[in-house]
């Protein structure tokens, strides 16, 4: 049969393209469906044709991820075609460092890094494609529900925030052995513990937070040598699983700390301190934590 004309359509050009010759040309990976078009003595004929395109490479992302210790992430995978029935496997290559499910949930389960592979096997042929996976240390800050003795934290913006509440306000602590709050919502963390914070509107109960607090705890004195390698003062704290805002050096003269990661590196004789600081300002914790560092 010959037609007077012809047309060829595609319904998502942005999966594939097809040209006046019926010629498809996949675009990217997806589903599409291919209409041919033939008129004949004025009559239109129409057939179509569902067509599956993939791009013939697995691909995830993001290509680099950072975890907090204990916590997850997830990766994503790009959809490929239930008709190609691939076979589909996560490996890491340090498995003490992250874990990662079927889904691609990762879980960080120590502190460093690692590389995590997803391979699907089509045909007999593999594909893969990977992740670098960073898991480090929940900060100081981010968990609105964790304290540290002696960082003042402001509740007002957690129970009452932009104001929502107004009229008669009274902050309440449960415990003020472990924390105590002011009329303002400043609230003062003493000791290690559970601590519930309410907010009163006009004597009624309005909100809530429970609050854990810990109380970090620092070997009192280290020797070192100059020009001794591997130092880090996370290594002399405790009681806590948070990093500290940073870390400071009295001294730096005499040893030098990075501020995030508790790098220590000696640099001459001499004594100096090594300060964890959790918060900023007025509402830090100050001097409070700190150890001895003596290097000879």
């Amino acid at each position: 049969m010959t037609f007077d004309s012809t047309s060829w359509t595609v319904s998502d050009n942005s999966i594939a393209s097809v040209d006046g010759e019926g010629r498809l040309t996949g675009i990217a990976t997806g589903e599409t469906t291919v209409v041919f078009r033939g008129i004949l003595n004025g009559r239109t004929y129409e057939v179509s044709c569902p067509v599956y395109i993939w791009k013939g490479a697995v691909s995830i992302s993001p290509k680099s991820q950072t975890v907090k210790l204990g916590e997850t992430a997830d990766l994503q995978m790009e959809e490929i075609p239930e008709f190609l029935n691939p076979a589909l496997s996560w490996q890491v290559s340090d498995p003490s460092i992250a874990s990662i499910d079927e889904k691609g949930v990762i879980t960080g389960l120590a502190l460093g890094e690692t590389d995590i592979t997803l391979t699907a096997v089509i045909n007999g042929r593999s594909y893969s494609d990977y992740c670098r996976v960073k898991v480090e240390r929940r900060k100081y800050g981010d968990d609105p529900g964790q304290a540290i003795a002696g960082a003042k934290m402001d509740m007002a913006a957690i129970l009452n925030p932009k104001g929502l509440f107004s009229g008669k306000l009274k902050y309440l602590s449960s415990n003020k052995k472990v924390a105590s709050v002011k009329k303002t919502g400043l609230l003062t963390p003493k000791n290690a513990g559970e601590v519930t914070i309410s907010l009163e509107q006009n004597g009624s109960s309005v909100s809530s937070c429970t609050i854990k607090v810990d109380k970090p705890v620092l070997q009192k004195k280290v020797q070192v040598s100059v020009g001794q390698y591997g130092l880090n003062a996370f290594d002399y704290l405790s009681g806590t699983e948070y990093a500290p805002t940073e870390w400071q050096s009295s001294k730096p003269g005499v040893a030098a700390v990075n501020k995030d990661t508790g790098e220590i590196t000696v640099l001459s004789r001499g004594s100096a301190k090594i300060i964890a600081v959790y918060g900023t300002g007025s509402n830090s914790s100050k001097k409070k934590y700190k150890f001895t560092l003596k290097a000879k």
